[in-house]
């Protein structure tokens, strides 16, 4: 696979990866447009896009922090699902950045879907925190909801968690 980082609305893969963003997640999930942009100027914030044979595969977007890697976003292409693509993103990710914690949270263990999903995760070494975690709202008026924190360290301490939680609110999830 090939990596293209994704730098602004001008990127060659912008759009196919905002198309993908557009159907992958809830509305409460997702930021606006003009919101993805504005995070896009920030330093921290990468978004990695994945192709193969010139085919758009899928999208990782990311923070960068000097303690951990919090991973907001991550979609496949309806295309390529359930043909490990999802698992060779994640492992490239996590082996790229191995000196430091990968963070990202995931719904709510609802339904099969939900609970594969967390399966794909704690086979990729993923560790549930015992955090409760409620995700800042992406639009205004909207309300926090909760998600279930992954991380692929041991336990967060409090003051960890702490870090994170204030990243989230002030600096990655802004409208």
């Amino acid at each position: 696979m090939d990596i293209f980082q994704i730098t602004d609305r001008d990127s060659v893969w912008f759009d196919k990866m905002w198309e993908v963003y557009s159907y992958s997640f809830p509305e409460h999930e997702k930021r606006k447009l003009e919101n993805q942009l504005e995070a896009l100027k920030n330093n921290k914030c990468r978004i990695d896009a994945y192709t193969e044979d010139d085919i758009f595969i899928g999208f990782v977007i990311y923070w960068i922090y000097p303690t951990y890697i919090y991973i907001e976003h991550f979609a496949l292409s309806e295309q390529v699902r359930q043909g490990g693509k999802g698992t060779a993103i994640i492992t490239e990710l996590i082996e790229r950045y191995k000196e430091l914690p990968i963070i990202l949270d995931i719904d709510p263990v609802v339904d099969s879907i939900s609970e594969r999903r967390r399966n794909f995760y704690f086979r990729l070494g993923f560790l549930q925190s015992a955090h409760q975690h409620l995700c800042p709202p992406y639009k205004e008026g909207e309300l926090p909801f909760e998600l279930l924190l992954l991380t692929t360290k041991q336990e967060l301490t409090e003051s960890e968690y702490k870090g994170i939680k204030e990243s989230l609110y002030n600096e990655m999830i802004t409208y």
